[in-house]
């Protein structure tokens, strides 16, 4: 939705999506040779030599880590950057907030 009104907008997981041969289990391998340290980072970069986005390892452990992908009308080092500044121990604040929310919505429903 950010997207099409022309905002700068990028894109947040706690899980890396199957995309062009790129694995969970890969990725994590990348992080622990290439950013095994807490608060590094690592791109992400596809089978067919796309950069996908990178990945943030918080906490120093792979398992951790956050992804983010290359964003609209913003660089992939900018929000790195945002996402750094936003997180908190070892979570994004944003992200947690989310999770949160709708948590309490599926217990609402149930």
């Amino acid at each position: 939705m950010a997207s099409a009104s022309s905002r700068s907008c990028f894109a947040v997981s706690k899980n890396i999506p199957v995309i062009d041969g790129i694995t969970q289990e890969q990725v994590e391998q990348l992080i622990a040779a290439r950013a095994p340290s807490e608060h590094q980072f690592v791109e992400i970069i596809s089978d067919s030599e796309r950069t996908l986005g990178s990945a943030y390892n918080i906490t120093g452990s792979p398992k951790n880590a956050i992804y983010f992908s290359v964003g609209h009308k913003i660089i992939l080092q900018t929000a790195g950057d945002i996402c750094k500044r936003v997180s908190k121990l070892s979570i994004l604040v944003p992200v947690h907030e989310v999770d949160q929310i709708n948590r309490n919505l599926l217990a609402a429903f149930n």
